[in-house]
C-alpha cells in the first residue's frame, strides 16, 4: 500500500471506474470494525504511557493528548455504585489479549455514555476535555462506518449515523480529516512508539477512509448501472463471516482457536440439519448419493406391488428415465457396466453411441418439461432444472467428438446434482445450497 498515491475525497483512485468488474480488478477496503476499533484501543493501552497524541482537525497545530488513566478513574470511582453515568467493565478497562479483539468491549469504550461521564463526573470533568475530543472523533468515525440502515440517523436522533448522499457529504469530509489524522498519528519508527499509534494501525485506518470515500465517489456519481442514490458504509464489512466463525467457535464449547476438523464437523451438523428439514431421507449409498427414489429397486417395486402395479405404469417410466439418466453420466469407472452388469453404465465409446442418442431424447425431455410460465408451475419442471439439463447435455454431445473421457467427466460433475433437483422439485420441497454436497457443486 506504501506505493499507492494519495487519493480521498471527490478524487477518484486509478482505475475506479471498473474497480468493480471482477475480471479487471477489486478496489481493496479494510474491515473497519475489528482492524480498527480492536487495534486503536490495544495500541491506546499497550503504549507505555497509555497516552496518545492528536490533533483536531479545527486546530491541526495544536497537540492533544488521550489518556487511557481518565478512563480508569472513571470506572473506579463508579464500579461499587448501582447507578452508573458510563458503561464501562472491567474486561473493557483491563482486556486480555483475546478481548481486545471484541467489538462489543470497544464500543464501551467509544460510544456517547463513556464521553458524558468524562464530562460530568467530578474525578475527571476538569482534565479530561483532551481524551473526550479523541473519543468524540473515534466515536463519530465508527457511527459513519457502520452505518446500515437507511432511517437509523432517524430512529437514534444522530446526523452521524446518515447515510451518505452525495460526494460532498459532510461524511466524506470528515473521512478526509481521519485520514490526515491517521498520518499524524504513525509511528515514525517501528522500533521505538511514543504517544502514537503502530504504523500497521495507522495506515489501515487511513486506507479504510480513503478506499471508503473513493468507494462513495464511485457509487454516487458513475453513469453505468452500479450508480446508487446513496450509500450506507456498515455494508462493507465482514459480519457474516464473523458470524459464521462464532458459530462454529460456540458449536465446539465456546473455544476461541478452532481446528479445521472443528469447522468440518459443524458444517456436517448444519448440512444434517437442513437435509431432516426438507424432509427426504438420506441415503449411504456407495456413489454416496440419495438414490433411494431413482434406482432399480424402486421401479421394481412399483411394478410387482399389488398396490401400484395395475396404475402406476407411467411413473415407472418416468422413473426408468431417470435412472437410465443417472447411469450415464455416473459413470466413473471403465469397467462399471461389467461390475454392476447394467449396459447403461458403459462409457462412452462411439459418437452414434446409444448413450448419447438417449442424452438428445433427455435434452428434448427437458425443453417439454420446461415451465412455460415461471411465476405458475404445473406438473412441470422449473425453468432454471430443465434449462441446466438441456444446456449441459447437448454441451457434452457437441464436446464429445473432440475427448470422449474428458467431456463425460464434465457431464457427470455438471448432471451431478441434477437427480436431487428433480427429486425435491417433484417434492415441492425448497433447495438450498447447503443441502448439496462440496464434491456436488462446480
Amino acid at each position: 500500500m506504501d506505493d499507492q498515491p494519495e487519493w480521498g475525497h471527490g478524487i477518484v483512485p486509478p482505475d475506479c471506474d471498473t474497480a468493480w468488474m471482477r475480471y479487471i480488478k477489486n478496489l481493496t477496503i479494510h474491515d473497519s470494525a475489528p482492524l480498527f476499533l480492536g487495534k486503536s484501543e490495544n495500541n491506546w493501552v499497550s503504549e507505555k504511557t497509555q497516552t496518545l497524541d492528536f490533533f483536531l482537525p479545527d486546530s491541526p497545530g495544536v497537540v492533544r493528548q488521550a489518556k487511557w488513566s481518565h478512563l480508569v478513574a472513571v470506572f473506579r470511582a463508579e464500579k461499587d455504585k448501582l447507578l452508573k453515568l458510563s458503561k464501562l467493565t472491567s474486561a473493557a478497562i483491563n482486556p486480555s489479549n483475546i478481548e481486545k479483539q471484541k467489538v462489543s468491549l470497544c464500543c464501551q469504550v467509544f460510544c456517547d455514555e463513556t464521553i458524558a461521564a468524562l464530562e460530568t463526573h467530578s474525578v475527571t470533568k476538569e482534565v479530561s476535555s483532551d481524551t473526550v475530543s479523541f473519543l468524540k472523533i473515534i466515536t463519530k468515525f465508527w457511527k459513519i462506518v457502520n452505518c446500515k440502515s437507511p432511517s437509523s440517523h432517524l430512529r437514534f436522533r444522530d446526523s452521524n449515523r446518515c447515510p451518505v448522499y452525495s460526494v460532498n457529504d459532510e461524511s466524506l469530509q470528515f473521512l478526509e480529516e481521519c485520514s490526515t489524522l491517521a498520518s499524524f498519528m504513525d509511528c515514525v519508527n517501528s522500533s521505538i512508539r511514543i504517544r502514537s499509534l503502530t504504523h500497521d494501525t495507522s495506515r489501515s485506518w487511513k486506507w479504510v477512509c480513503c478506499s471508503l470515500s473513493a468507494l462513495c465517489h464511485y457509487l454516487l456519481t458513475t453513469v453505468n448501472y452500479f450508480r446508487h442514490d446513496y450509500v450506507m458504509l456498515g455494508f462493507f464489512q465482514q459480519d457474516d463471516l464473523e458470524e459464521q466463525f462464532g458459530h462454529f467457535r460456540q458449536s465446539r464449547g465456546g473455544c476461541y482457536y478452532i481446528t479445521y476438523n472443528d469447522v468440518s464437523q459443524t458444517h456436517n451438523i448444519d448440512r444434517t440439519i437442513q437435509l431432516l428439514q426438507q424432509n427426504f431421507e438420506v441415503s449411504s449409498s456407495e456413489e454416496n448419493h440419495n438414490c433411494s427414489v431413482f434406482c432399480d429397486e424402486t421401479i421394481a417395486a412399483l411394478e410387482t406391488h399389488s398396490v401400484t402395479k395395475e396404475v402406476s405404469s407411467d411413473t415407472v417410466s418416468f422413473l426408468k428415465i431417470i435412472t437410465k439418466f443417472w447411469k450415464i453420466v455416473n459413470c466413473k469407472s471403465p469397467s462399471s457396466h461389467l461390475r454392476f452388469r447394467d449396459s447403461n453404465r458403459c462409457p462412452v465409446y462411439s459418437v452414434n453411441d446409444e448413450s448419447l442418442q438417449f442424452l438428445e431424447e433427455c435434452s428434448t425431455l427437458a425443453s417439454f418439461m420446461d415451465c412455460v410460465n415461471s411465476s405458475i408451475r404445473i406438473r412441470s419442471l422449473t425453468h432454471d432444472t430443465s434449462r441446466s439439463l438441456e444446456v449441459g447435455v447437448l454441451f457434452t454431445i457437441s464436446f464429445v467428438p473432440l475427448t470422449f473421457y474428458k467431456s463425460l467427466i464434465f457431464l457427470a460433475r455438471f448432471c451431478h446434482c441434477w437427480v436431487f433437483f428433480n427429486k425435491m422439485i417433484w417434492k415441492n420441497s425448497l433447495v438450498t445450497l447447503d443441502s448439496l454436497e462440496a464434491d456436488d457443486i462446480i
